[in-house]
């Protein structure tokens, strides 16, 4: 159960008439316009996110806006940690990527806020991946191995 937010709460697009109108890129998604503000995704509620480790892309663009540096940063039960302060916007690729361990327990939501003088907030999408540890990776393929070597052990008999 995902949701959104935005520090004063006005900028949220439920339709076509806020104001200032989002263009056609950030109009799907959520955006804010002044000092200190920020642009939040949450990640459901405490729970929500299984164990274990998660990505991050996190796309920012505004092709009608010169958004300049974007702070980006990971709140875990409303704690900020911040992962970049000097993100730029990209028209094609995800602006930043990274990992974090969730606990299983706690609430996590990712936020975006302007780090420069022109003050406009954008978020477009997130991509959020479960990253499997890699020794379940390694011991599936160890078996694997070995039931191979096992099955041709008995074929050759």
């Amino acid at each position: 159960n995902f949701s959104v937010g935005s520090v004063d709460g006005s900028r949220i697009r439920v339709d076509g008439g806020n104001n200032p109108n989002p263009n056609a890129l950030t109009g799907d998604f959520i955006f804010d316009d002044g000092d200190n503000q920020a642009v939040i995704l949450f990640f459901g509620g405490a729970g929500s996110l299984p164990a274990g480790t998660w990505r991050v892309d996190a796309y920012i663009f505004d092709a009608e806006a010169d958004l300049g540096p974007q702070i980006v940063g990971l709140r875990a039960n409303a704690v900020e940690t911040i992962i970049s302060d000097s993100v730029l916007p990209d028209a094609n690729n995800a602006a930043i990527s990274f990992e974090f361990i969730s606990d299983g327990t706690s609430a996590y939501d990712l936020f975006v806020r302007e780090n420069n003088t022109l003050s406009q907030s954008r978020l477009n999408a997130v991509k959020l991946t479960y990253v499997p540890e890699p020794s379940s990776g390694v011991l599936a393929l160890l078996g694997a191995a070995v039931g191979l070597a096992m099955w041709r052990r008995r074929k050759v008999r």
